[in-house]
């Protein structure tokens, strides 16, 4: 299946637009660093959460953007309009993008 990726740029526009962002990263990853907004669900949980995951397109995002990947293809197998973020959030961070965290320092890990 050819899972439609968005750049930065893209995404920005997305989520300006409506889009959620949808973080399928491990919970000490999460604590770190995150776009603010995002919705959390580890990857491995996806399946059991579906139901939390909104209708409005979805920006899948991880670290570098393979997890987020496969947390795309079952999006959509399952119905959703999902995207995957190229280059996850370290593509993010270093196009100047602003993250929040649990502490003052947020990173991508």
């Amino acid at each position: 299946m050819d899972v439609p990726s968005v750049s930065v740029a893209e995404a920005v526009s997305l989520i300006a637009s409506g889009a959620a962002v949808l973080d399928v990263r491990e919970l000490d990853e999460w604590r770190l660093g995150r776009i603010e907004g995002a919705l959390h669900v580890p990857l491995g949980d996806l399946p059991d959460r579906l139901e939390v995951v909104p209708v409005t397109p979805v920006i899948c995002v991880c670290r570098t953007g393979a997890r987020s990947l496969v947390a795309a293809t079952f999006l959509i197998q399952a119905g959703h309009e999902a995207v995957n973020l190229d280059g996850g959030l370290v593509a993010w961070f270093l196009d100047g993008h602003p993250l929040v965290a649990d502490h003052d320092h947020p990173s991508v890990g």
